[in-house]
């Protein structure tokens, strides 16, 4: 009984206002909540990308040390094409839908590039032993060379998005060569559009919610206001009838006199017939 005497009390636009602020402070709190949970999930899917990639590499330097021993890289490629033979094979296996390159370069002494393997498994397209070649984005593979340090950079093909790694390779302190593996980051893209597409989602509801709890604002306002002159009118009506009873009574009470005079005034007349009569008698 008391909480129904609670809630006929208080304000249905109270409730409702209550009701909206708590849908729009949970809305923009679960939208924050995504907007971590995005950027987490976009650099785990990067970095176990990239984590894949350096151990795929440091399996290929290591094939590589055990094949050529002690010898220098390119003086054991230059001189055994059987070992150019299966250290491409081993290269050609990482190449796939998402790893599309996968190749490994010296820069020779006039600071340019050249060709020691190459993974490529089309044939026609496979570039010969200390073949030269001009990479896209040179000053990126100078610092990785020059300074001995594992480098990855994202670049466009196209519609198509790739990241490419450098890692050099590394004997006696001095950079030998280096491995360089191009790998896609459409998945990555389209997950990221996905994403991208919830976030739009989200922007939208609360959007929404904000007109929806502005439109409940508004219509609790009017509602107050219309409220607020009912009651005055309420009151005016009290009043009204307050002094309507008072009208009432006081012309009851007028008449009540009048009759009382009128029937003073019939008796007196009577008496004074009857003494005229008795008079004249």
């Amino acid at each position: 009984m008391r909480f129904k005497k609670f809630f006929e009390s208080v304000k249905v636009g109270y409730i409702s206002n209550f009701i909206a602020i708590l849908m729009l402070f949970g809305v923009g709190v679960l939208y924050s909540q995504f907007n971590q949970a995005r950027d987490t999930i976009i650099k785990t899917n990067i970095d176990t990308q990239r984590k894949y990639t350096i151990e795929i590499v440091k399996n290929l330097k290591n094939t590589i040390f055990e094949s050529i021993g002690n010898k220098d890289l390119c003086f054991a490629l230059r001189n055994d094409e059987k070992l150019r033979e299966n250290l491409e094979k081993y290269l050609s296996i990482f190449i796939s839908s998402r790893y599309r390159y996968a190749y490994i370069v010296r820069k020779n002494s006039k600071n340019k590039f050249e060709f020691l393997l190459d993974g490529t498994k089309d044939e026609a397209n496979k570039s010969e032993f200390l073949e030269p070649y001009e990479p896209l984005n040179k000053d990126k593979w100078l610092e990785a060379y020059d300074n001995k340090k594992r480098l990855f950079f994202e670049h466009k093909d196209g519609t198509n998005l790739w990241m490419t790694y450098l890692e050099p390779i590394i004997k006696g302190g001095v950079t030998k060569a280096m491995v360089v593996v191009d790998f896609s980051l459409n998945d990555h893209e389209i997950f990221n559009g996905v994403l991208k597409r919830l976030d739009s989602s989200f922007y939208r509801a609360i959007i929404l919610l904000i007109v929806i709890f502005f439109l409940l604002i508004w219509f609790s306002y009017f509602d107050y206001k219309r409220a607020k002159e009912k009651e005055r009118i309420r009151r005016k009506l009290q009043e009204l009838n307050k002094d309507l009873g008072k009208r009432i009574a006081e012309e009851i009470k007028n008449s009540r006199d009048k009759d009382k005079k009128m029937l003073e005034q019939s008796r007196l007349a009577q008496m004074g017939e009857m003494i005229s009569m008795i008079a004249h008698q």
